[in-house]
Formats: structure tokens, C-alpha cells, sequence
């Protein structure tokens, strides 16, 4: 399995490899990135190289990479899924599959178009069977939706440990009831 995504995935990776020791997690985040900046980027062409069956994929809406070009709302939204759309034809025949993400405050996510960015992209993706969706994002949530304080960092963005142990939870749950296991 490959996993690809910014700050949000590399907060969760280690926990997640822990979650599911017999598979082989392929590390593929680094903070910061979108989904633009690992089209033809050596790490992941390498990564899908092993010819993995899975690539999951986390990323919360960076829009601060030269690739990018600041992208706002719509836009940065396009961008998002153009190039996810690119990575998952460049893996085939693995499976797609995307994290959700925790709903961010509008003011912190303004990049964005809505509140619920990129899951409901995401989602829509998934209804139309292009990938798998996991709603990790939930797991770190409050009953209204919102990002559990108890759960991020100051920052509003980033989980804090037990959320990215949350989060890889539901992630490492997801995985195990949909996906058969790796061969030994």
C-alpha cells in the first residue's frame, strides 16, 4: 500500500503502519504538499513502481506550493482533484482510496470553497466508483461536525497525538474490513 498526502498523513503514518503490521505501508507524505506536487515526483514513481493494489490518499487543502499558484476555492478544488484523478490513472490497476479530513473552521480553511472540503469531492468520487472513501475525518470530530478541540493542535489544523491515533484507527478499520489482506 502506498500512502501519499501532506502534514495530515504524515502525522498519521507511523500510528497506521503500527495499526495494520502485516501490510507494507509505502510512506509518500511530507507536510505542506498537494496532491500537484507528487504527479511525476521520484517518491511516488518509485513507490508505484512496487506495483501496490492500494493508494490511499489524505491531503486537507494545502494551496501554499509553487504548483498550486495560491489556488483559491473552486479552483484549488479543481486542482485537487485533476491531479488526484492523474495519480490514480498513473497507479492503476491499484485501488484508490481517499481520507476524509476533520471539517476545519471557515476561517482557518479559507482556501476552501466550503466547509467540507475536499471530503465532499472526495465523496463524490467514491459514489461514482472511482475510489474508496474513508470518513477518517469523523473520527476527530464533535457531534456538530466541527473539529474536536480536544483532538488538534492549537493550530486548528493539525491533530495533536491522540488525534492522528484516532484517526489512523478508523483509517487502519476501514482497510481491514475492505480490502482482503496482503498475502503473507
Amino acid at each position: 500500500m502506498v500512502y501519499l498526502g501532506d502534514s495530515m498523513a504524515t502525522l498519521t503514518v507511523c500510528l497506521l503502519q503500527a495499526e495494520l503490521p502485516d501490510w507494507t505501508v509505502l510512506d509518500v507524505t511530507y507536510g505542506g504538499t498537494a496532491p500537484c506536487d507528487w504527479v511525476d515526483h521520484p517518491w511516488l514513481t518509485d513507490a508505484l513502481a512496487a506495483e501496490p493494489d492500494l493508494v490511499v490518499f489524505s491531503f486537507i487543502g494545502n494551496s501554499i506550493t509553487a504548483c498550486t499558484e495560491q489556488a483559491v476555492g473552486p479552483a484549488l478544488l479543481d486542482a485537487y482533484e485533476r491531479d488526484l484523478v492523474d495519480i490514480c490513472t498513473m497507479a492503476a490497476p491499484a485501488r484508490c482510496v481517499a481520507v476524509g479530513q476533520p471539517v476545519l473552521d471557515p476561517g482557518i480553511a479559507r482556501t476552501l470553497p466550503g466547509p467540507d472540503e475536499p471530503n465532499g469531492m472526495f465523496l463524490a468520487h467514491a459514489v461514482a466508483g472511482d475510489w474508496g472513501f474513508i470518513d477518517a475525518g469523523h473520527a476527530a470530530e464533535t457531534a456538530d461536525g466541527s473539529f474536536e478541540p480536544g483532538l488538534r493542535e492549537p493550530d486548528g489544523v493539525h491533530f495533536n497525538d491522540a488525534g492522528a491515533a484516532a484517526t489512523a484507527q478508523r483509517i487502519a478499520e476501514y482497510l481491514r474490513a475492505a480490502v482482503t489482506p496482503p498475502a503473507p
